[in-house]
């Protein structure tokens, strides 16, 4: 007969190992263990007769089991009207049952305790702390001072707004909110990204789709307002770079555009013009690592090759794979990607060292359709001509079949 085995659960270990430390548990005494985490929360949890203490508690632990993120103690006493103190007094009475992601911040440590705490209050209890939520974050929303609650409110006010619309069937303060488009300026002021606006209007959704479809649609019409709006920021993002915020630019890059071809072009020239950026518009060197970054996150996120691609220059394109050979990264992931309709520009080269004449070659050997590769020797060999090197012009010549295009203009 075999036994199954039942992992135990972390939070259970962490708290006997608390106990043995402080000697609460003792280690030959198997009836001091608590039965689970269920019996663990409940021991703590003052008796009905002790009123004082209990709802002390019950407060809480509910402000916390409602918030959706790490907060600080500050955060909570605000929300509680105790001192911070006593909060921290409160978090030391019980951190282990915490945890603390970001330094000063903390965040119930198991979704059980969440979960004990809000089947103890009642309905109301749950309400009201909730409702304060509300409140605190819509004073935060008017003052704009971008403090902890100002961007608690930014990223979660509406999930707490959709608790209070779906316990009252009315929508009216999760839709002022949600379509309010300075509103959704200031999320992306502070959170770099429009991911924040997104959720908001799903939360609208959530709700709509229960209670009204007219709001279905206009929540919908909202939505492809915010695409519009994201698809079109790329100004904010070549800043983003600028300021060498580059992980927040890399998420917002690849949000950008869409996956059709369309999309990914314009995808492609976003990735460009940071490139740009990064290359050509500062004063001092480029940073090859914030390169290389930007470099890894294009391979991942563009497989397609580009016809007619006409937006940027193609001596712009050369130049740009120059600047990566320099840095010592290869420019193929790039260059690759582009067919190139014509080679005309290779007369404004000047191809003075050897590393311009080996981009320049690898850039002509990589095109796939033969025409356009003949056309490429054809130039090469006539700034070849113009730079007097008659014998480098001339090999390059003899791989041209005849009768293709600018071989007859060669002086062979």
């Amino acid at each position: 007969m075999s036994t199954e085995f039942k992992p135990i659960d972390p939070t259970y270990l962490r708290i006997i190992s608390d106990g043995l430390d402080s000697g609460v548990i003792h280690q030959n005494n198997s009836a001091t263990l608590p039965a689970g985490l269920v019996a663990t929360y409940e021991k703590a949890l003052p008796p009905e007769k002790h009123v004082k203490d209990r709802q002390k508690f019950l407060d809480f632990f509910s402000a916390w089991a409602l918030l959706k993120n790490e907060v600080s103690a500050s955060f909570v006493a605000q929300l509680l009207g105790w001192t911070e103190k006593q909060v921290i007094d409160y978090l030391a009475d019980h951190s282990s049952w915490f945890n603390s992601p970001v330094v000063g911040k903390f965040i119930l440590y198991h979704e059980r305790l969440r979960s004990f705490t809000l089947q103890k209050i009642s309905h109301t209890h749950f309400m009201a702390c909730n409702e304060a939520i509300i409140r605190q974050g819509q004073e935060a929303l008017e003052r704009r001072s971008g403090d902890e609650w100002e961007q608690y409110a930014l990223e979660h006010l509406s999930t707490h707004l959709l608790i209070q619309a779906m316990e009252k069937e009315n929508a009216d303060a999760l839709k002022a909110l949600a379509y309010n488009t300075t509103h959704w300026n200031r999320q992306l002021e502070i959170s770099k990204g429009f991911e924040w606006s997104k959720r908001m209007l799903n939360d609208m959704m959530l709700w709509a789709s229960k209670f009204s479809d007219d709001d279905v649609i206009e929540c919908a019409l909202n939505k492809v307002d915010l695409y519009y709006q994201e698809q079109n920021d790329a100004p904010r993002i070549v800043e983003m770079v600028a300021r060498n915020e580059m992980d927040t630019a890399l998420q917002r890059i690849e949000a950008f555009g869409g996956n059709d071809r369309e999309g990914l072009q314009r995808k492609f020239i976003l990735y460009m013009l940071c490139l740009m950026e990064l290359l050509f518009m500062r004063d001092k060197d480029a940073d090859s690592k914030q390169v290389d970054k930007l470099c890894q996150s294009l391979q991942n996120q563009i497989n397609i090759k580009f016809d007619k691609f006409e937006i940027i220059p193609y001596k712009f394109m050369f130049q740009l794979a120059l600047k990566l050979e320099q840095l010592g990264i290869e420019h193929a992931f790039i260059t690759d990607k582009l067919i190139f309709q014509n080679f005309d520009w290779i007369k404004t080269c000047t191809l003075n060292d050897d590393l311009e004449n080996k981009v320049l070659l690898d850039i002509i050997r990589m095109q796939e359709n033969e025409l356009h590769r003949f056309k490429g020797y054809a130039s090469y060999a006539k700034k070849l001509c113009e730079l007097n090197k008659l014998d480098q012009a001339l090999f390059f010549a003899s791989m041209i079949p005849d009768g293709v295009e600018d071989n007859e203009e060669l002086p062979f």
